[in-house]
């Protein structure tokens, strides 16, 4: 069974084999007017109808809709990059002379449009959508577990294997607390309670979708895959029927922020949202954030989980206050100590999930970025106040990052040893495009004579494309050669991203390949002029800079 996040990206993916085809006939020549028979053509108002495109001034401008007022839900950050780069794609495709006279491209690049935003269909269906209740609270819960002996083999696998246990959800301390929590509700002498089954599904789901990639088999990770379906299922139920008044226990609080990556993870941003900042507040009126800021004790088991689990509510919390443009409920000045001098609690190479000192400092940037410079109150301040501020915060950044002390190092020679060289380099990229990213988001809000950037924000823009180019088309065909190779071994959810990623590399290498054959006048288009042109058709208003920070980060 696919869940209707795959389901989505399945629909996609095929409009996008689609689009590949047609470009392959472009450029053999043998292209005729004619649309598919199985897509719908949407009428010329859809697009416009129910786009939620994000809006920003100069740099990107409101959606089409003009509608201001709607709240983003769901997917918010995803569908801003989704919709604003469809249409830069359609004007790109309108522009090139070559393409243009090809009606049916566009047509398709719409339909594309039409999936990424199914909302726009008239027989759109909201109970059977992405955003449904899972499960009605009306049904009786029927309490599943998985067998005990796949449970404990994955246990044993996660035991020995240093990859899953570096990629471990960072709530848990120890292998010793994921056994106690995951195979507490399989004690027959009590009854779990809600937070209970939440941490057991939640834990089960990841533990199974981990251990189906080192399945030693493919029958095994069959059965893997069977308990994945099945654990999904049972946390939508159960956390369909939460209770709005929960009690402040450390239980509910690890749930919670268990449920935030859960939802994280099928796109539901402000699902997310509603955990974590509950899970923030109840960590505060439970004291974790005075335990995690102590000094000069023994960090004993208690203190490290209590430690680890605040500051892992502490990244989620303060990441997703900036894709969502919400204030962070965690505020800086209940913190005691700075958190360059935080001690974690836990020695490298001997715990789970290892965090270090470095994400706390930049979720630190993340939660000041939207209150000082793109929250209604920032916005209405002078510009040389913002400025001063943005300023501030990019040099703060600039320092962590550059910053090198011997936990960090310890932490990056350890990652590097348990994931192996090729992935460990994956991740320092990853690690320096986002940073990069960020910092120009903080400097997008610098406004220097009432031009739309200033030098800074165009420099680190372009030292990002940089960094990004390094891992361009080379490796993004390397990595449809890996999964291409792996096919057998890997997870549904990595072969639907198989599918969605190698019809992107085959319409790159098609699109270049075009460009360089296509007449002169076609080839002198510039990007400038295609972002310009998709600005003032989509963003004519005002700055909004939480519109903007959606644009720049994907959940």
């Amino acid at each position: 069974m696919v869940g209707s996040l795959e389901c989505k990206i399945d629909d996609i993916s095929e409009k996008l084999e689609k689009l590949c085809f047609m470009i392959e006939d472009v450029n053999s020549g043998l292209i005729e007017p004619k649309r598919p028979p199985d897509v719908a053509t949407p009428n010329d108002d859809a697009g416009a109808a129910a786009t939620r495109t994000p809006r920003v001034s100069g740099h990107v401008g409101e959606g089409l809709t003009g509608n201001q007022n709607i709240e983003h839900e769901g997917e918010t950050s995803l569908a801003a990059h989704a919709n604003f780069t469809t249409q830069i794609l359609e004007n790109a495709v309108i522009t090139d002379a070559s393409m243009s006279r090809q009606g049916e491209m566009a047509l398709m690049i719409r339909d594309i449009r039409h999936a990424i935003n199914p909302t726009s269909d008239p027989g759109f269906d909201a109970t059977d959508s992405h955003y449904a209740t899972p499960t009605s609270i009306n049904q009786p819960l029927q309490p599943f577990l998985p067998p005990i002996q796949l449970t404990l083999n994955c246990l044993r696998m996660l035991k020995e294997n240093p990859v899953m246990r570096y990629f471990w959800a960072m709530e848990f301390e120890s292998i010793g607390q994921v056994t106690e929590q995951l195979l507490s509700a399989y004690a027959t002498d009590r009854q779990s309670s809600t937070a209970e089954w939440i941490i057991t599904y939640i834990g089960l789901h990841y533990l199974f979708t981990q251990g189906s990639q080192f399945a030693a088999d493919s029958v095994t990770q069959e059965r893997y895959a069977a308990q994945i379906v099945d654990c999904r299922k049972s946390a939508d139920a159960v956390l369909a029927r939460l209770p709005l008044h929960i009690p402040s226990t450390m239980d509910y609080v690890l749930a919670l922020t268990l449920a935030t990556q859960y939802c994280m993870g099928q796109c539901k941003a402000t699902m997310a949202w509603t955990y974590i900042s509950t899970a923030s507040r109840m960590s505060q009126a439970m004291g974790l954030h005075q335990i995690a800021c102590r000094q000069g004790h023994d960090f004993d088991a208690d203190a490290r989980q209590k430690t680890k689990l605040f500051f892992a509510i502490m990244i989620l919390e303060k990441n997703l206050s900036l894709q969502l443009g919400r204030s962070s409920t965690l505020r800086d000045h209940d913190l005691g100590v700075p958190l360059k001098d935080i001690r974690m609690g836990h020695q490298v190479g001997g715990s789970l999930g290892i965090m270090s000192p470095k994400w706390l400092q930049i979720s630190q940037i993340e939660g000041r970025v939207y209150e000082e410079i793109y929250s209604p109150a920032a916005l209405q301040q002078p510009p040389s106040q913002r400025n001063a501020r943005a300023n501030l915060l990019a040099s703060g950044l600039k320092t962590i990052i550059q910053e090198s002390r011997p936990f960090e190092s310890e932490f990056l020679r350890e990652r590097r040893r348990a994931v192996g060289e090729k992935l460990d380099d994956l991740l320092t990229q990853c690690d320096k495009v986002s940073n990069l990213s960020l910092m120009c988001l903080i400097y997008s809000g610098v406004s220097v004579d009432n031009a739309p950037f200033c030098d800074e924000c165009i420099d680190t823009a372009r030292q990002a494309l940089a960094e990004h180019a390094k891992t361009e088309l080379e490796l993004l065909g390397s990595l449809v050669n890996s999964l291409e190779a792996g096919q057998n071994q890997d997870t549904f959810s990595a072969s639907r991203l198989l599918r969605t990623i190698k019809p992107l590399y085959t319409a790159a290498l098609k699109y270049i390949e075009m460009k360089s054959q296509a007449a002169p006048t076609a080839t002198n288009i510039s990007f400038e002029t295609i972002y310009q042109e998709t600005a003032s058709t989509t963003a004519p208003g005002p700055v909004d800079g939480r519109h903007f920070g959606l644009l720049l980060n994907l959940e």
